[in-house]
């Protein structure tokens, strides 16, 4: 944080995980004036409403504060229409995005920066402290990927893996008797599920992982014990497979 004070706003589960624009609104009073956002968020999903960017974009130009949005679920959409940008609600916006999670190809190491020329100019400068180059291989499929035509078709089929496995794990959830509550992600495989067994949540993911071999992000990592992020992004067959097996170990704890 560059020995900066962080002011954290959190998301209102009730309002389908939309940030509380008053603890936001007292944050900019406060002297906040630069504003981390994921939107899509990660871990809940949970794509901003138009009323939500239109009064984060309003309070921040009010305030003379910058827009930092990573929009890495940016094409990751369950009802495929893509979530709007925050790029061109005023002039001090930087958006972030890679390869790896709408696209699919996190092993090329690849993401961007899109912000005003003399910042991008001033942001290349700094990159050549930590990464000479991308590789010639990464930089080449990366490109091969972004072409218009392939670039659609590579969401349309994140899109489709998407809703066929969040459609397994409804099904899923429906068979859970209610030890689960959840908000269906509006992006993303992630779904972000409370549990109704009294257990921490570090405490049941270590078991899964140790006892199990089945990884999910517990939600004190969050600041929010009591939930788990679960990913679906998986082949069914093994998305299926971990399921049970996070049946199986709920079960031996709450016998």
């Amino acid at each position: 944080s560059f020995d900066n004070q962080l002011l954290p706003v959190n998301l209102v589960e009730a309002d389908g995980w939309q940030p509380d624009l008053s603890a936001l609104e007292a944050a900019l009073n406060n002297g906040a004036r630069f504003v981390l956002i994921t939107h899509p968020n990660n871990p809940t999903g949970a794509a901003l409403s138009s009323e939500s960017m239109r009064v984060i974009a309003e309070l921040t130009e009010r305030h003379g504060a910058w827009i930092m949005a990573d929009e890495v679920y940016q094409g990751a959409e369950t009802n495929g229409e893509i979530s709007p940008s925050f790029w061109g609600c005023h002039d001090r916006v930087l958006i972030t995005n890679s390869m790896s999670k709408a696209y699919a190809i996190p092993g090329l190491r690849l993401g961007w920066i899109v912000g005003p020329p003399d910042l991008v100019q001033e942001l290349w400068g700094r990159t050549d402290y930590t990464t000479i180059a991308p590789p010639s291989v990464s930089d080449t499929l990366a490109c091969l990927a972004l072409e218009p035509t392939t670039r659609a078709r590579i969401l349309e089929r994140t899109r489709k893996i998407v809703r066929a496995n969040l459609g397994l794990l409804e099904t899923w959830m429906a068979t859970q008797e209610g030890r689960f509550t959840y908000r269906p992600p509006d992006a993303g495989a992630i779904c972000y599920a409370r549990y109704s067994a009294n257990i921490n949540s570090t405490e049941i993911a270590e078991k899964l992982r140790v006892e199990k071999d089945v990884l999910v992000v517990p939600g004190d990592h969050f600041g929010m014990d009591y939930y788990l992020r679960l990913g679906f992004g998986t082949p069914a067959e093994k998305l299926l497979e971990a399921l049970d097996l996070i049946q199986e170990a709920f079960d031996e704890v709450t016998k």
